[in-house]
């Protein structure tokens, strides 16, 4: 008995000096373009940033917003500093895809249409946009409500399907008259028209998986309540 044994413990062990050993020091996740290892020693995260207000918008050389924000406070542990490129600069998804930016923000949302060419953070906030009256209560109906939407969304046709009127970008007068579209947990309404529900992301380069590892956790330690509370702020 006790010879079957010993031969039965000697095969395991066989079998285990066979497999071969992961080098010692050896990281995983691992970038194998080295992105973090870069944003480390170079001291700089090149960002790029679209413009999709409130999220990110530019303001002379360098963007404002909730997203360029998030971007400084992700940087400075990193010992970072973001170099922004500006929207007019090139197609920024392709810049990422090619690995000349190390991130690109600026109100992409988790059914962007490069979702397979780039990778995608998990949604860090869902958001709903609503209109909503002089005081900030959601409407719950649009029918023949005029609202100012912001440019570059979804918003004005959703406003016109649901029976309310969107309002142009350059029409001042009508826009000063016109509810507002806002930005709300939506988790938090009743009885609200919602016009959209955003899940919003931040895309990295495709295998930088260390890289996004420590975007990730970022991202799912922020307040977002905080963040909720800024973005209504903002309006449209």
């Amino acid at each position: 008995m006790h010879g079957s044994c010993d031969a039965a413990r000697r095969r395991v062990l066989a079998r285990w000096v066979g497999l071969p050993l992961a080098p010692a020091g050896c990281r995983f996740p691992r970038d194998p373009e080295g992105t973090l290892g870069d944003v480390e020693s170079s001291g700089t995260v090149r960002v790029g940033v679209l413009d999709s207000e409130p999220w990110a918008s530019w303001t002379g050389d360098a963007p404002t917003g909730v997203e360029p924000a998030l971007v400084v406070a992700f940087a400075g542990p990193l010992g970072a500093r973001p170099a922004w490129r500006h929207w007019r600069d090139g197609n920024l998804h392709e810049a990422l895809e090619e690995g000349a930016l190390d991130l690109l923000v600026g109100g992409l949302v988790d059914d962007d249409p490069w979702k397979d060419r780039l990778a995608l953070t998990r949604p860090y906030l869902e958001i709903a946009w609503v209109a909503a009256d002089a005081e900030g209560r959601p409407l719950a109906s649009l029918d023949g409500v005029a609202v100012a939407a912001p440019p570059g969304t979804p918003l004005p046709a959703r406003i016109e399907a649901a029976g309310g009127r969107a309002v142009a970008p350059g029409d001042a007068e009508a826009r000063a008259a016109a509810r507002r579209a806002w930005l709300v947990p939506p988790d938090r309404l009743d009885d609200a028209a919602i016009l959209a529900t955003e899940r919003h992301v931040v895309a990295v380069r495709q295998g930088e998986n260390a890289w996004l590892l420590r975007l990730e956790r970022f991202l799912r330690d922020l307040d977002r309540d905080s963040l909720r509370r800024q973005l209504a702020a903002t309006g449209a």
